[in-house]
Parts: C-alpha cells; sequence; structure tokens
C-alpha cells in the first residue's frame, strides 16, 4: 500500500482523505501509518475494495505479495506460491496449493472438486458471455472497415467477400451472447447488465428464451459499462 501511495505521489494523510470521499468515514493519517508499518493486522474487504479502487490497483495486489515475495499464507497453517495463490482467488485452481497436500494443508474430501465446480459455474458463463460480447465488438468494427473499404473501392469480389464474413460473424457472435445468457438464466444464475441496444437485437432475433429475465442497461454498448 505505501509502494502504491508514493508511485500516486500522496502523503498518508491525502490517502486517508480519499479514503473517506469514497466511504471510509473513520480513516485518518493514522490508520494509514499503523497499516503500512504492519501495527494494524487486520482490513475488511471492504476497506481492501476502497483502498484498490483510490489507489487505481487490481485489489489481489494488496494481499497477495505476487512479484515480491516467494511465499504467501493462505490460512495459519498454510503457505504457498504466491503465483498459486492467485489463480486460487481468481477460480482456476480448487485449490491453493495447487492441489498438492502440503505441510498444513487440509486433506481433499470426497465431492470438493464437484463443489468447486459447482461454485465456478457463474464465473464460467460470465467469461463466456464476456468472450462472445468482445467478440462482436471486434465483428462489427471489421462490419465497418469493410463497408468502408466496398465504399472506397466499389464493387471487388474481396471487399464483398470480406463484408459477407464479418457480417456472419456478428450474427455467430449474437448467437454465442444469447446462449450464455439463456443458460445462465436457466442455472439461475443472474445475467450481466446488457444495454437496450443489444437486448433489442437478440429479442428481435428471438434469440432469447426469457427476455424478461435479462438486466437491461440504460447505455450503448454490450454492458451498461461500455
Amino acid at each position: 500500500m505505501r509502494q502504491y501511495r508514493q508511485w500516486r505521489g500522496w502523503s498518508a494523510r491525502e490517502l486517508a482523505e480519499r479514503c473517506q470521499q469514497a466511504g471510509l468515514e473513520k480513516w485518518n493519517r493514522e490508520i494509514i501509518a499503523n497499516l503500512e508499518r504492519g501495527k494494524r493486522g487486520i482490513v475488511s474487504i471492504d476497506e481492501v475494495l476502497v483502498l484498490a479502487y483510490v489507489l487505481g490497483v487490481p485489489p489481489i495486489t494488496l494481499f497477495v505479495p505476487v512479484g515480491d515475495e516467494q511465499e504467501f499464507q493462505v490460512t495459519p497453517n498454510l503457505v504457498t506460491q504466491p503465483l498459486l495463490a492467485m489463480r486460487w482467488i481468481f477460480g482456476e485452481l480448487p485449490r491453493p496449493e495447487g492441489m498438492a497436500v502440503l505441510p498444513g494443508s487440509i486433506p481433499s474430501e470426497p465431492g470438493q472438486i464437484q463443489v468447486w465446480h459447482r461454485a465456478r459455474i457463474p464465473i464460467d458463463l460470465y467469461e463466456r458471455f464476456d468472450q462472445a460480447a468482445s467478440a462482436l465488438r471486434d465483428a462489427e468494427t471489421a462490419v465497418a472497415m469493410a463497408e468502408r473499404r466496398l465504399t472506397e473501392t466499389g464493387t471487388g469480389d474481396a471487399e464483398r467477400e470480406a463484408l459477407t464474413q464479418a457480417r456472419a460473424a456478428v450474427d455467430a457472435s449474437l448467437r454465442q451472447i444469447a446462449g450464455a445468457l439463456n443458460t445462465m438464466i436457466e442455472a439461475g444464475v443472474v445475467s450481466p447488465v446488457v444495454s437496450p441496444e443489444l437486448l433489442g437485437r437478440l429479442s428481435e432475433l428471438r434469440l432469447l428464451d426469457h427476455p424478461e429475465q435479462v438486466v437491461p442497461g440504460t447505455s450503448s454498448g454490450v454492458q451498461a459499462d461500455g
């Protein structure tokens, strides 16, 4: 935290004031100083998120020493590699020790992997949606470029073929997005925010099984945040 604060060129008092503005109303310079000196050993998740937001850094960098140390204490009895801890936090590994049984770790129990996979369902579906949304943005950019080239060059066969392929990619991406949203709803997962424009396109194509259960946004783009 001290390192990131210094990168921003802030004093401990300035960081405390910015944290107050972000919602940690009781924070002051003394709390910042105690955290940086290790005199305040407990930080809530809410506080970590505010600090990361104010400092403008990934939250994980505030509590997993990736690139700074060789070990990370996950529990009082378990020390593992920062990389494995990071992958565990991101949902990439079922256990922070990479499934290896280390001294102090808790042995795997029957059904543990099944529980982990079940808990990962929302993450997998959101990633699937995000990948499809990214593909849609790329495809729409390709359509715009192909249309511009066709206008500039006339009626070339290569330009028409490029436009056809780009439009096909848009259709495929829309179907992938709808598939992800339909699977979310079937699994009881709350959908990400979808712009009214995109929701309208999906509904017009009748790709959504339950359009009323998709969370609508208020701005243009795939999601409310653009």
